[in-house]
């Protein structure tokens, strides 16, 4: 999952508590962009990583791709497939 630390309502970093905390979704890796410097937050809040915006596609891409050998070892079936 990928979230916005500031987002009116429920911010980044409540979203990322909440599945962090539900034992349902406890495993689904959660990445925290924004604009401001909050790298502390986001740990506190269970954020996998935090990116600092504008993101760079690569520094996005290879952050994800960080999480997606456990996303395949929960699917069942065939693998992703990205292009």
């Amino acid at each position: 999952m990928i979230t916005e630390a500031l987002v009116p309502g429920l911010d980044g970093f409540a979203l990322c508590r909440q599945v962090k905390l539900a034992v349902a979704t406890s495993d689904i890796p959660v990445v925290i962009l924004s604009v401001i410097g909050t790298p502390q937050r986001a740990a506190l809040a269970g954020a996998d990583a935090f990116l600092l915006k504008p993101v760079e596609e690569g520094k996005l891409l290879a952050s994800v791709g960080l999480f997606l050998p456990h996303l395949r070892s929960r699917a069942s079936g065939a693998p992703l497939e990205l292009r």
